[in-house]
């Protein structure tokens, strides 16, 4: 399946999602929702954050994609969760659901497989995550590792880009599932969004290393790499394995 998808569809894909600018409402973890609002704009898309259970179902309704983040599982955002999907499926909006830490507390990998029932297009955790969550039909598997694994319909597509300064930035998968949606409203294959998002991702972190000392100065240059990633860097640079 990895010699179907050619980089050029990548940086097309990308080019789709600058042009379009879209709206992706995330329901995610309080530490990471300044470093995700500041991804998706530095790659083109428009982020709102609320969790207000009395407000998030007209927030979803003016987005383009919804993220799901189960990282901070507080009562609130377990109602606005039910909410929010019930406005997406209505408006047949594009989901990804991030696992956050299911494999390590039973509640929340719960809650996580009873998401299941819902229209989900893309998974993205990483390994434990994805495992604790158990069988999965009809969603997108997208397996954070060292060598990233998209799980589709037909195959597996793994892909090799990325730096080791991610694992020190909290946040970068959290960021990268949100960035995932926003792929989504831009490329209404699955498979293709996901491997696009994380293609282009890693592409950014390996060009943000290069100019950074550690993960401090790491982070800031993540930001200006995807403002400046182009389709000619993911004919380039993408390394499907």
């Amino acid at each position: 399946m990895t010699a179907a998808i050619a980089p050029e569809t990548l940086g097309q894909a990308w080019d789709r999602l600058r042009a379009r600018r879209p709206r992706v409402h995330c329901i995610t973890n309080t530490v990471v929702q300044g470093f995700t609002a500041n991804v998706l704009l530095a790659a083109g898309a428009i982020p709102s954050m609320t969790t207000d259970p009395d407000e998030i179902g007209d927030f979803v309704d003016r987005a383009d994609a919804l993220l799901v983040n189960l990282g901070t599982l507080d009562a609130e955002r377990r109602r606005a969760i039910g909410i929010a999907l019930d406005h997406a499926e209505a408006r047949g909006m594009p989901v990804v659901l991030d696992p956050v830490f299911i494999d390590t507390a039973a509640p929340r990998r719960d809650f996580a497989r009873a998401l299941l029932a819902r229209r989900i297009a893309v998974i993205r955790g990483n390994e434990a995550e994805i495992a604790a969550l158990g069988p999965v039909s009809g969603s997108v598997l997208a397996v954070t590792a060292a060598v990233d694994r998209i799980l589709g319909p037909t195959g597996d597509i793994r892909i090799a880009n990325g730096h080791a300064y991610g694992a020190l930035v909290t946040g970068m998968g959290c960021a990268l599932s949100a960035l995932t949606a926003a792929m989504l409203a831009a490329e209404p294959d699955p498979v293709l969004a996901a491997v696009a998002a994380f293609a282009g991702f890693g592409i950014a972190q390996e060009r943000a290393a290069a100019l950074s000392r550690g993960p401090g100065g790491f982070a800031a240059n993540l930001l200006d790499a995807l403002h400046a990633l182009d389709a000619d860097a993911l004919a380039r640079e993408t390394k499907l394995a």
